[in-house]
């Protein structure tokens, strides 16, 4: 139907940063302690979920949350984060 719950586009958004994590253990591993990446993982793990949830919050004067969000949602809320902080977040 075109349309994603906050799970599906949490589901999908863990996916990407799992790839992304898996490259860093692989790649820091001689070079981090563990605690730094799991501190890093943790940080990341809470900045996806206050984007999500900014993703289906309502706006203006509908303040109730989304149920649902479409695919050119879910793209432009990501084009919109800073370059910065989309890398931060895996």
């Amino acid at each position: 139907d075109g349309l994603l719950t906050k799970s599906e586009v949490w589901s999908a958004i863990s996916e990407l940063a799992s790839h992304a994590a898996a490259r860093e253990a692989a790649s820091s591993a001689d070079n981090e302690p563990i605690s730094q990446l799991e501190e890093l993982q943790r940080l990341r793990a809470d900045c996806q979920r206050q984007s999500i949830e900014s993703l289906f919050a309502g706006s203006g004067a509908e303040q109730s949350c989304r149920r649902t969000v479409t695919l050119a949602n879910v793209l432009r809320w990501w084009w919109d984060l800073a370059e910065e902080y989309r890398i931060a977040a895996g």
